[in-house]
C-alpha cells in the first residue's frame, strides 16, 4: 500500500465525524452557530493535502467538511453523505431572505465582488467587507479583525487552494466569531461569470468536462496532470478497500 494512500487513509478518518451529511445540516450549522469553519472537499483538495503539511492541517482543523463532488463521496461509504457544494449553499444564502444578512468576502476580483454587492444588495443583504488583493499580503489576524469590526456573520472564502484553506484556518485561529465556508468559483457563478453545469451533467458525473470546456487553459494542467492519476492511482483503490472494509 502506498504512502500516499496511507495518509489518505488517516485524512478520511480524522474528517469522516466532521462531515456534514446534507445542505439542510449545512444551513442549521451555519444559521445557528458562530466561530465554525466549513472545508467544502474535492479531489483537487485530496490531491493538494497529500503534497503539504501545512494545507493538510488545514483542512484537519476544519470544524466541518462537507463532499463536494462524487470522487470525495466514495471515500465515506459508511455514511454515504450527500453532495454538498459551496456553489449551492451561495445560492441558498442570497435568495433567502431569513438568512444572514452581513456577509464577507475573500478572494475573487474586484469586477466580480462589485457585482457580487448588488446581487447582495437586491436581496436586502449587505456585503460589509471584501478583500480582493493578493493572498501573499494578507496576514490572517488582520483581516479577521477587520471582519469582526464589520461584524460580518458569514465570510465566503473564494481563493483557490491552497491559500484560501490556509487563510480561513488562520481567521477561524482568532475566534472572534465569524462562521467561514470555502466557496471556490462559487461567486463567479453567482453573478454569470462563469456557468455552472446544468443538472444533467451533473447527475453524469461531468460537471468537471464542462468547467474545463470554459476554461481549458487554466484546469487542464489541475485535471488531468494532477488529477486524473490521483484519481485513478490512489483514490480509486483507497475508495475501493474503505468500501470493502465497511
Amino acid at each position: 500500500m502506498t504512502t500516499k494512500m496511507n495518509r489518505l487513509f488517516t485524512l478520511v478518518e480524522k474528517l469522516e465525524n466532521k462531515l456534514v451529511q446534507t445542505d439542510e445540516d449545512l444551513d442549521v450549522i451555519l444559521d445557528s452557530r458562530a466561530n465554525v469553519r466549513v472545508q467544502t472537499l474535492n479531489l483537487q483538495h485530496l490531491h493538494l493535502a497529500l503534497k503539504s503539511e501545512e494545507f493538510l492541517d488545514a483542512i484537519s482543523a476544519a470544524d466541518f467538511v462537507t463532499a463536494d463532488g462524487w470522487p470525495v463521496q466514495m471515500l465515506f461509504p459508511r455514511v454515504s453523505p450527500s453532495r454538498v457544494t459551496g456553489s449551492d449553499y451561495v445560492s441558498r444564502l442570497i435568495s433567502d431572505p431569513a438568512r444572514q444578512q452581513r456577509i464577507g468576502l475573500l478572494g475573487a476580483s474586484n469586477e466580480v465582488g462589485d457585482l457580487f454587492a448588488g446581487l447582495c444588495s437586491l436581496a436586502g443583504k449587505e456585503l460589509c467587507f471584501r478583500e480582493h488583493g493578493l493572498v501573499a499580503d494578507w496576514s490572517g489576524q488582520e483581516i479577521a479583525s477587520q471582519m469582526s469590526g464589520a461584524n460580518v456573520k458569514i465570510a465566503l472564502v473564494a481563493v483557490s487552494p491552497p491559500h484560501g484553506e490556509i487563510i480561513a484556518n488562520q481567521i477561524r485561529q482568532q475566534n472572534l466569531g465569524i462562521n467561514l465556508i470555502s466557496v471556490g468559483g462559487s461567486i463567479d457563478m453567482a453573478v454569470g461569470r462563469q456557468v455552472r453545469a446544468s443538472h444533467i451533467w451533473q447527475v453524469l458525473k461531468l460537471e468537471w468536462l464542462v468547467r474545463f470546456i470554459g476554461n481549458p487553459r487554466r484546469l487542464a494542467r489541475r485535471y488531468f496532470v494532477e488529477g486524473l492519476p490521483f484519481f485513478v492511482l490512489v483514490l480509486l483503490p483507497a475508495a475501493w478497500l474503505l468500501r470493502v472494509k465497511k
